[in-house]
């Protein structure tokens, strides 16, 4: 049996996000608000999420305060999490599942990273929600509308 395959358009293939826009995804996806933003700032920690080989943090989230705010770039945190450069886009997108990555060594961290682990999949649900194109709504903080 013969199979011919079928030709992707570039157009329609899906952007990698560059490491410089990472930090505007983390703060659209906070800026969802309601119960899922709330429970990010019940972890008690604060984590820097590094690209290996890079100059400057990628990022400092602070989950121990209510709502979870970014930090300045030198800020210090108490969770490491050292990406790889090839994941910084899966991270992004909400699709890096960061105990499967740190169990497969793409992932190196240091101090407690179990606070950071119990809200994860947190984190990823509200950047996938960014990357499907889901906004706040302004006109009602802690909701969020479908992008037109």
């Amino acid at each position: 049996m013969h199979q011919t395959a079928i030709a992707t358009p570039v157009d329609d293939l899906p952007r990698a996000v560059p490491p410089s826009q990472v930090r505007e995804r983390v703060l659209q996806a906070l800026a969802l608000g309601g119960r899922p933003v709330h429970r990010l700032g019940t972890a008690q920690t604060s984590v820097a999420f590094l690209v290996r080989g890079g100059d400057q943090p990628l990022l400092t989230l602070l989950l121990d305060r209510q709502p979870p705010v970014l930090a300045p770039d030198d800020a210090p945190a108490e969770v490491t999490l050292v990406l790889e450069p090839g994941d910084v886009d899966l991270f992004a997108r909400g699709r890096l599942q960061m105990a499967n990555a740190l169990l497969g060594g793409r992932v190196v961290s240091s101090g407690p990273v179990r606070r950071y682990l119990q809200r994860d999949p947190i984190l990823r649900a509200l950047l996938r929600r960014v990357d499907e194109g889901v906004m706040p709504d302004a006109a009602a903080p802690g909701t969020a509308r479908p992008r037109r």
